[in-house]
């Protein structure tokens, strides 16, 4: 009979251990875009001032992932829940570089490249403490 309990416990606690792991988010979703213009855009971060080739985020990436007008979109930054912290402090002006593509850019040229190539994009610096003063969230307008 103690065999039996000590087995029953030991699988109580396995399950709750799991249940408990899988809960935790180690992911940092501190960081939402909101869409105030009237076009769609898509938009990218990086840690340098100039947004890089399409290696990490092809063309696809951001037709599939454009917001259109008047939509938020909520940036995660998965592996802490200070990613985006630990992202601002290793970019190279210690600010989140933010680059915003016109999706009707996009459809014209058919390559995210040619946009980065020609500077067709915005680009918006936040320090750390500027965006918590926005509570996270950046409103792109015209």
């Amino acid at each position: 009979m103690d065999a039996k309990l000590v087995a029953m416990r030991s699988l109580l606690l396995m399950f709750f251990l799991c249940v408990f792991l899988n809960s935790c988010d180690y992911n940092d979703h501190r960081l939402w875009i909101e869409k105030d213009t009237n076009q769609s855009i898509s938009f990218s971060t990086d840690q340098d001032t100039i947004p890089q080739l399409s290696n990490v985020n092809p063309t696809e990436y951001h037709f599939t992932n454009a917001v259109s007008p008047g939509e938020s979109e909520n940036f995660v930054k998965p592996g802490s829940t200070k990613g985006w912290s630990y992202f601002i402090a290793n970019s190279k002006n210690e600010r989140l570089n933010l680059f915003v593509y016109d999706i009707d850019s996009l459809k014209k040229y058919q390559s995210i490249d040619t946009l980065i190539r020609r500077q067709i994009y915005t680009r918006h610096s936040f320090t750390e403490q500027e965006l918590d003063k926005m509570d996270w969230k950046i409103v792109i307008e015209n």
